[in-house]
C-alpha cells in the first residue's frame, strides 16, 4: 500500500512514507527546501503551464517539487491553481503550518486527524486509526447505506473511524501547528462557478471546442506504456483513438496497447465483440488484448476483497476492473485509460419537462413526454413522472417507515424504500427514512434546471475513486479517466446548460466530436449493452459464499442488520426476486459485510504480530538538505524544533 503521514507534536514533526519512491514515474513524490516539505500521491498534470507560473520553473523535476515551488512562491493560491489526480500534503516550516489539499475530483484519498496538541494528515485511514479513537462511526454507517446511488466515498468529513475527517475533493485544509484549535477548511472548487460557456448553441461549434479539451485531457495522461480499455461503446473507443494518437505522438513513442473483455457465451454482451472489432480495424497499429470475460462475474471479488479502508458500495463489480489492472501490471503499463464519466455529462435526459411544469407550461411538457415516449416505445407516462413530477417533488413517492418495511418483498424495493433486513431498532436510531430521502432530494437543487442540477450531482457523486488507491496504486498503475478531467467536466457542464435534448440523438455533441474519428456504427448506436447477466450469473455462483461470510460476520454487523432476514433476501435475489437497481441496496450492504469482516481479520492480524504496524527505523535527524533524499530511501525522518 502506498501512503505517507506528517504529525506534528509539540517536540518534533514526523513524516512517514512508504514505500521508497522508486522513480520518475512513482505515486509518491517528495520535496523538500529551506525546510518546507512537499509530499504528493498521485500525479500532476499541464505542469508545463503549472511551470510556467514560477520563475525557477526549470529547475523543478518532479510533481512535489513543482507542487512545493508553487506553493513558496503563491502560497495556497499557489496549491490551488495546481491540476491533476492527486492527495498533497505541505509542511510550511516558517508558519509553522500544515496544509492539505485534494484536486476536485478526489483522485486520492486525504484524511486528518486532531488529538489534543498532536495534529495527523496522511493518505491512509488505518496509519491515522492506529493511534485514534477505537470502533466504527455509526452515524457514517447509516449514510453509508442510505447513499442515493453507488458513490466511491461519501460526501461528508466523517469518516468510518470516529475522530478521523476526510478532507473532501476541491478542499484545502490548513492547521496551525502552534495553536491546534487552529484548522481552517475551505472548498476552492465550485462546479458552478467553473462552467464554461462557449457563446453559441450550435452544436457543430460546440463538438469543435469539445474535442480539443478532451484530445488535451487524453494527451495529458498518455504517461509511459499506456494500456486504454476498450469495450465497444462511444466513451472507451473515442479515448482509445486519442490515446493511440498522442502515443504516436509522445517524445518516446510507444504503440497504444488496448485492453477488451469478450464474451462469448452471454447473449447480450457478446454484441459488443463486433462494435469492438469495428474500432480496431481503424487502429492497425495498437496492440490489442482480448481477454476471455465470460469467466468474470459480480460478486467474484468477496473471495478475496482488496485492501480498501473504507466499506466501498462497488465490490461486487471489482472482478472485472481488477482484470484490466491485472493485465496492465503484467505488460509493465504505467498508465490504464478509461471512459468512465462521460455519461454524467452527455447522456441527456429529458429533465426540461420538469422545467416546463415548474413554468406552469402543462401541456406542452404533456406533450414531450409523448414525443420521446414515443421514441423510446414506451408509455408516456414513464416519461412525464420520473422526469417531470419527481424532480418537482424531490423524492417522488412517500419514504416506507417503520414495521412496515418488513413485508416490502425486493420486487417492490424502491429507491425510497428502507430495506426489509435493516434492523428495525438501527433504522429508528439513526432515522434512516429521512436520510434515504435527504439523500433523494440531493439530486435537485431550488433555482436550477433540473437537467444542470442532475448533472452537476452527478459529477459530485462521480467524487472518490476507490479502484484508484485500492486495486491500481499498489501496482504502482496509474489510472485515468480524461471525461473527469475538471476541464473536460466544465466543458460538459457548459455544454449541458445550453442544450436542450432531444428524442433521438443520443450524446449530440459528443457525437459530433468525434465524426470523422469513431466509425459510423458507433456514433449510430442507440443502446450499449447491459451487464445483468454478469451480475445475476455472480449473485447465483457466489451465494454460498455471501451466505458464509454472513454467517460468520462479526458482531457489530448484527447492529445493521437483522441477519436472517439478509440471508433471506439474497436467497430471493439470486433467483430473479427483483432488478438490478432493486438490489442496489442488497449490494451495498453485503459489500459493508465484507468489509466488517475483512476489518476484523486485519485487526486480528495486527495484534498477533505487533511488528506488521510497527514503523520502519527512523532515519537519523539530519539537516533539513538531507530530509528530501532520507524520505526517498523510505522509512520516516523526525525534525525537532
Amino acid at each position: 500500500m502506498n501512503y505517507f503521514t506528517v504529525t506534528h507534536s509539540p517536540d518534533r514533526l514526523e513524516i512517514e512514507l512508504a514505500p521508497a519512491p522508486s522513480g520518475p514515474d512513482s505515486l509518491v513524490s517528495v520535496a523538500a527546501f529551506d525546510g518546507n516539505v512537499a509530499l504528493l500521491y498521485g500525479y500532476l498534470l499541464y505542469r508545463r503551464r503549472a511551470a510556467a507560473r514560477l520563475d525557477t520553473a526549470s529547475t523543478r523535476q518532479d510533481d512535489a517539487e513543482l507542487a512545493l515551488a508553487s506553493y513558496q512562491e503563491s502560497g495556497v493560491a499557489g496549491l490551488e491553481r495546481l491540476e491533476g489526480d492527486f492527495a498533497l500534503v505541505v509542511w510550511d516550516a516558517d508558519e509553522q503550518r500544515i496544509i492539505g489539499i485534494r484536486d476536485p475530483m478526489g483522485g486520492y484519498p486525504l484524511f486528518y486527524r486532531h488529538d489534543g496538541d498532536t495534529i495527523a494528515f496522511g493518505t491512509s485511514l488505518r496509519r491515522l486509526h492506529q493511534s485514534a479513537a477505537q470502533g466504527l462511526d455509526m452515524d457514517y454507517v447509516a449514510r453509508f447505506l442510505a447513499m442515493p446511488a453507488q458513490l466511491q466515498e461519501l460526501n461528508d468529513v466523517a469518516c468510518v473511524r470516529p475522530g478521523i475527517r476526510r478532507i473532501l475533493p476541491g478542499t484545502v485544509v490548513v492547521a496551525a501547528a502552534r495553536r491546534h484549535d487552529a484548522v481552517l477548511t475551505r472548498r476552492y472548487w465550485n462546479w458552478q462557478e467553473r462552467m464554461t460557456d462557449f457563446g453559441t448553441d450550435d452544436v457543430d461549434e460546440l463538438g469543435d471546442a469539445y474535442r480539443s479539451i478532451l484530445s488535451d485531457a487524453v494527451r495529458q495522461r498518455v504517461r509511459g506504456r499506456t494500456l486504454s480499455h476498450l469495450s465497444g461503446g462511444t466513451d472507451s473507443s473515442a479515448v482509445s483513438l486519442l490515446a493511440r494518437d498522442a502515443a504516436r505522438d509522445a517524445p518516446r513513442a510507444e504503440p497504444l496497447h488496448t485492453v477488451s473483455l469478450i464474451y462469448q457465451q452471454l447473449p447480450v454482451l457478446r454484441r459488443e465483440t463486433a462494435y469492438i472489432d469495428e474500432v480496431l480495424r481503424t487502429m492497425p497499429d495498437v496492440t490489442a488484448h482480448r481477454l476471455p470475460a465470460d469467466g468474470l462475474l459480480d460478486f467474484d471479488a468477496f473471495t478475496d476483497p482488496p485492501d480498501y479502508e473504507e466499506p466501498y458500495a462497488g465490490l461486487w463489480r471489482v472482478q472485472l476492473d481488477r482484470a484490466s489492472v491485472d493485465l496492465a501490471d503484467r505488460l509493465g503499463a504505467k498508465t490504464l485509460l478509461t471512459g468512465i464519466g462521460s455519461d454524467e455529462v452527455h447522456d441527456i435526459q429529458p429533465y426540461h419537462i420538469a422545467d416546463l411544469l415548474r413554468r406552469g407550461r402543462a401541456v406542452q411538457s404533456v406533450r414531450e413526454a409523448q414525443t420521446w415516449a414515443e421514441d423510446l416505445a414506451c408509455n408516456w407516462w414513464e416519461i412525464f413522472v420520473p422526469f417531470g413530477i419527481t424532480p418537482l417533488t424531490h423524492t417522488g413517492t412517500r419514504t416506507r417507515r417503520g414495521p412496515s418495511t418488513s413485508s416490502i418483498a425486493l420486487r417492490d424495493q424502491a429507491d425510497h424504500s428502507v430495506p426489509r433486513w435493516f434492523d428495525q431498532d438501527f433504522v429508528s436510531a439513526y432515522d434512516i427514512a429521512d436520510r434515504i430521502a435527504d439523500a433523494a432530494r440531493s439530486r435537485f437543487r431550488r433555482g436550477l434546471a433540473a437537467g444542470l442540477a442532475t448533472t452537476l450531482a452527478a459529477i459530485e457523486w462521480r467524487a472518490g475513486d476507490t479502484l484508484r488507491w485500492a486495486v491500481a496504486a499498489p501496482v504502482g498503475l496509474c489510472l485515468g479517466h480524461p471525461f473527469l478531467d475538471p476541464r473536460v467536466l466544465a466543458a460538459g457542464l457548459g455544454i449541458r446548460a445550453r442544450l436542450r435534448p432531444q428524442p433521438g440523438t443520443r450524446k449530440p455533441v459528443l457525437a459530433t466530436a468525434l465524426n470523422g474519428l469513431l466509425p459510423a456504427a458507433l456514433l449510430e448506436r442507440r443502446r450499449k449493452g447491459h451487464f445483468n447477466e454478469v451480475y445475476y450469473l455472480g449473485l447465483a455462483r457466489n451465494t454460498t459464499l455471501l451466505q458464509r461470510m454472513i454467517n460468520n460476520a462479526p458482531d457489530a454487523t448484527w447492529q445493521v442488520f437483522d441477519r436472517q432476514a439478509i440471508i433471506d433476501s439474497l436467497t430471493e435475489a439470486q433467483v430473479g426476486g427483483g432488478s438490478v437497481r432493486q438490489l442496489a441496496r442488497l449490494s451495498y450492504s453485503l459489500s459493508l459485510v465484507s468489509w466488517l469482516s475483512s476489518d476484523r481479520a486485519a485487526t486480528s492480524a495486527a495484534r498477533r504480530s505487533p511488528a506488521a504496524s510497527a514503523r520502519p527505523s527512523p532515519s537519523p535527524q539530519g539537516r533539513p538538505t538531507d530530509l528530501a533524499e532520507s524520505l526517498r530511501r523510505g522509512g520516516y525522518v523526525i525534525l525537532t524544533p
